[in-house]
């Protein structure tokens, strides 16, 4: 019994996966630099019409924000959450201080190495035994 895909119909391109056939694809090779697009920066032109149409309405979120926690119908756990949200904007955030405190440790050096057996200066050591043949 013959299968389809051993034999394609008359007149059809024959369909087939460019990478099981063995080719390489092509495109930027590793570690050349990006080339096209935007430059870094620049904002897209969603932002850039948002921004457009808040500064034609001379709407400032921030000055509404202002408005509305200094409102003492505005309830207290609303004035809270505002105040968050603009100090995010105004302080920066810091990093979680790590908690864990290890035990201490305790190193024990040894100083007298012109003793037995003690080397003064390792380098002089080593390059005094490489100098002479044994």
């Amino acid at each position: 019994m013959l299968a389809l895909a051993d034999h394609p119909p008359q007149g059809l391109p024959e369909k087939r996966c460019p990478l099981s056939a063995g080719e390489v694809r092509t495109g930027r090779p590793k570690g050349l630099p990006k080339t096209g697009g935007r430059r870094k920066g620049t904002p897209n032109r969603a932002t850039v019409s948002l921004r457009e149409k808040v500064a034609t309405r001379g709407y400032d979120p921030i000055d509404e924000l202002i408005t509305m926690s200094r409102d003492h119908k505005t309830p207290l756990e609303m004035r809270v959450r505002i105040h968050f949200e603009i100090c995010s904007y105004i302080y920066p955030k810091r990093k979680p201080v790590d908690q864990l405190i290890a035990e201490p440790v305790s190193i024990n050096v040894i100083t007298d190495l012109e003793g037995e057996g003690g080397v003064t200066n390792a380098r002089e050591s080593s390059s005094e035994t490489e100098a002479k043949p044994s």
